[in-house]
């Protein structure tokens, strides 16, 4: 469908999103990239350059660090919608106990700051202030999951 329409005069998205229609509704998805067992060494974790399609592993291509990879062939995932707007979904099993280790390691290295909106420029006491901190990018490798 064109579910997007509905943003219109937005651009239609660039990453597909999963449908919430209504409670309890489930999605799955299977990938190739499974589970980290173990975290990656800095020397092996590479600044992922493909986009879109070009990520897509064919069923000959190696996985991405899968020396530190659960040997499964595949992931495969149930996710349960638990609001419909916003969107929120339930997704068990999405992150092996040494993905979550590496996300709160790396959360205590760093001084985290509320995140908020607006420029530099434009800070105002009204500004609107968020309570989930902001984790940059560089400090860590991303979980390299499915886009859907």
């Amino acid at each position: 469908g064109r579910s997007y329409l509905s943003m219109y005069p937005r651009d239609k998205p660039k990453h597909f999103m999963w449908p919430a229609d209504y409670f309890g509704q489930e999605h799955w998805f299977t990938t190739k990239e499974t589970h980290f067992e173990r975290i990656p060494e800095k020397n092996d974790i590479k600044r992922i350059t493909q986009t879109g399609t070009e990520r897509v592993l064919k069923d000959d291509d190696e996985r991405i660090l899968s020396q530190y990879r659960a040997t499964d062939s595949y992931l495969n995932l149930t996710f349960t919608v638990l609001s419909c707007a916003p969107k929120v979904f339930e997704i068990p099993n999405f992150l092996s106990d040494a993905e979550v280790d590496h996300i709160l390691d790396i959360a205590y290295q760093t001084d985290l700051k509320p995140s908020s909106t607006g420029t530099a420029d434009d800070i105002t006491g009204s500004e609107k202030k968020n309570k989930n901190p902001y984790l940059p990018q560089h400090l860590g490798w991303q979980r390299d999951g499915p886009s859907h």
